[in-house]
């Protein structure tokens, strides 16, 4: 990482002394206020990535990644439901039994390493199951030579006809194996394991400095405060350049096979694979919610999302939403009572931010509260349905020259705030964050590598009289549960 400039104490920086820059990383991490004072001096913004290191999501592990794959392990949801696909012996009357197959969505499949084809499916011989009428019936067998497999259901009360309620595409609610004195156990249920993978991509930019214009320095606005900055223009708009191709990467990217670049050094050819951004693999792995045009929208979005991560009994009631500038302003005029709530503001910065976020507020030499956090990252917030929704506007879907040209400006994303657990490592990690290459030994890391080199550097010299800055970044995206992800979009987007 290039050295950074304490904020605690003013000195004078003299330009053309190799790094003395501050990177957006080194901002953050010491004072948010320096870090959003020189990007809008410069006409830039708070980054996607920046408000992913904010929150303390720059990366899920507590070290660089030292492998060309960034993965996880995670364990599905225990399946206690299924559908009947088709009736396959029908009722034999009241008190009587039926057949059913399952639907092939109930089935899953999987070839073993020796080949062969298995099948499984959740509903277990033994198990008390409820219909839509209410009425309890039991599986008394399960046939699983059959594709789908075939279940015997025989109702509990002997006054009921299956028939009734046990229709092709009815839903049965599974509720817990049940016996007869002195009988023996249920089989298990198999735990459904699944693995994220993603790899990183490689972000390069580069400033060309004169050794003349190295000479001339110019200061960045001065805070209160704080020591008064000098930056070199062609550096630091590379910096800003460099930050902003991380944040688009991250959200836009995608996994490729088909691109190849011929290396001098190796004379050789290597593939140019990406990441899969955070778009692509919200769009897919998500929930998507599309809305009629933004003048009828209304808060029963907002309903929607809440009964929807009930029913996946997530703990958390702190949801974050990432939105473009036109549904953001949409959603202000349609809450604007909630939002007007000062009182609630202040509640959530500092149930949201300072007791989460304790690394930023519990240091003594922090000289910013919670809500001076959470103001600076852009966030409002409302409480909507027993949830809290922290609202901040994602720069990146707004650009003109960017995602302002897809309709991205409609967007919103949902996505609680927490942590989740790896089913192997058992490591915390949280619903989305990057990753980074590096190496533990020595502390190299290649999150931000910046180096010189030219005639006009102090080192690396060469025969032209300028000085090349290079920037690195080998990052990629890393989302925990995508089945948490709502994105919120106009139909047809």
């Amino acid at each position: 990482m290039p050295n950074s400039i304490p904020n605690t104490q003013p000195q004078t920086i003299q330009t053309g002394l190799a790094d003395v820059l501050m990177t957006q990383a080194d901002f953050l991490r010491n004072n948010t206020n320096i870090l959003n004072t020189f990007f809008n001096t410069y006409g830039g913004y708070t980054t996607f990535a920046m408000k992913l290191r904010a929150l303390g999501w720059a990366t899920p592990f507590s070290s660089a990644s030292q492998s060309p794959i960034t993965e996880h392990y995670f364990q599905g949801r225990e399946k206690r439901s299924f559908t009947v696909g088709a009736i396959t012996t029908a009722s034999t009357g009241v008190g009587g039994q039926i057949v059913v197959a399952l639907s092939a969505g109930d089935m899953r499949t999987i070839v073993g390493d020796d080949g062969v084809t298995r099948r499984f499916s959740r509903p277990r011989a033994g198990e008390t199951i409820q219909f839509a009428d209410r009425k309890n019936y039991k599986i008394i067998s399960k046939n699983q030579t059959t594709n789908p497999h075939q279940l015997t259901i025989k109702p509990k009360d002997s006054t009921v006809n299956p028939a009734t309620a046990i229709i092709v595409n009815a839903k049965a609610m599974i509720l817990a194996p049940t016996s007869a004195e002195a009988t023996g156990q249920p089989k298990s249920v198999e735990n459904t394991y699944g693995k994220y993978q993603n790899r990183f991509a490689i972000v390069k930019e580069e400033a060309l400095t004169s050794g003349t214009a190295k000479t001339t320095k110019s200061p960045l606005r001065q805070i209160t405060g704080q020591p008064m900055y000098w930056y070199v223009k062609d550096v630091e708009e590379a910096t800003v350049r460099h930050e902003i191709n991380k944040s688009k990467i991250l959200l836009h990217d995608s996994l490729g096979d088909n691109i190849q670049q011929y290396s001098v050094d190796f004379d050789d050819n290597f593939p140019d694979r990406g990441t899969e951004g955070f778009i692509q693999y919200a769009t897919t792995a998500g929930q998507v919610n599309e809305y009629t045009d933004l003048d009828s929208y209304d808060l029963d979005e907002f309903d929607e999302v809440a009964a929807y991560y009930r029913s996946l009994m997530i703990a958390s009631n702190n949801v974050l939403v990432w939105q473009g500038n036109l549904i953001g302003s949409r959603v202000e005029n349609v809450l604007i009572d909630y939002l007007a709530d000062k009182a609630f503001m202040s509640y959530v910065s500092n149930n949201f931010m300072k007791n989460t976020l304790k690394s930023f507020t519990d240091d003594d030499e922090m000289n910013y509260t919670a809500d001076d956090m959470f103001i600076s990252l852009g966030f409002r917030g409302v409480r909507k349905n027993q949830m809290n929704f922290m609202f901040s506007i994602l720069n990146e879907l707004n650009d003109i020259e960017g995602g302002g040209l897809f309709n991205y400006p409609s967007w919103q994303f949902f996505l609680p705030f927490g942590m989740t657990k790896d089913a192997k490592s058992k490591k915390a990690l949280p619903y989305l964050g990057y990753e980074y290459r590096g190496q533990d030994a020595g502390g190299y890391s290649r999150e931000d590598i910046m180096y010189k080199h030219g005639g006009a550097a102090i080192t690396n010299r060469d025969q032209f009289d300028v000085e090349r800055t290079s920037f690195v970044s080998e990052i990629a995206l890393h989302c925990s549960n995508g089945e948490l992800i709502v994105v919120n979009k106009p139909v047809g987007a």
